[in-house]
């Protein structure tokens, strides 16, 4: 196991535990850690070796959602929003094409898309500690793609 990596893998008793390794950033999803995901998830589907795999975070935060500075070029609004379309359609196909049962082990809070893709999995357990906060209404109202509030 990589310590340094931004996902730690490893794999026990065809258990692959995939851990969000960036907690002075509460494992916020920047580009490296969900391209590492998708792969990871990628590659679990077709090994043998791999019976099921869990989803935890290092720290205090499961994932404090998608670092949009890191993740998304910068483009024109509607340029973005196209991207960010194909982007989450990717990242939702793979969790729910995903072959084998899927668990996300909350260790802390979750928000936003961690959220969103840990509904879409097998099982969730959640640490006393853990909270889920959806907050895509209130980024939108406050955020650049809506600069016209209602």
């Amino acid at each position: 196991m990589d310590n340094d990596a931004v996902l730690q893998r490893s794999l026990h008793n065809k258990v692959l535990t995939l851990c969000f390794n960036d907690p002075r950033r509460k494992n916020a999803w920047g580009a490296s850690l969900l391209s590492s995901v998708l792969s990871s998830l990628t590659e679990a589907a077709s090994d043998p070796n791999v019976a099921v795999v869990v989803l935890t975070g290092r720290g205090d935060y499961y994932c404090s959602g998608v670092d949009f500075v890191s993740s998304f070029p910068i483009k024109p609004p509607s340029a973005l929003a196209a991207h960010l379309e194909v982007a989450n359609q990717k990242l939702f196909d793979t969790f729910l094409d995903f072959p084998k049962p899927l668990i996300v082990a909350a260790n802390g809070p979750s928000i936003g898309a961690a959220v969103t893709t840990a509904s879409l999995c097998d099982a969730v357990l959640a640490h006393p500690t853990a909270t889920f906060h959806t907050p895509f209404a209130v980024l939108r109202y406050y955020s650049w793609i809506s600069p016209n509030p209602k």
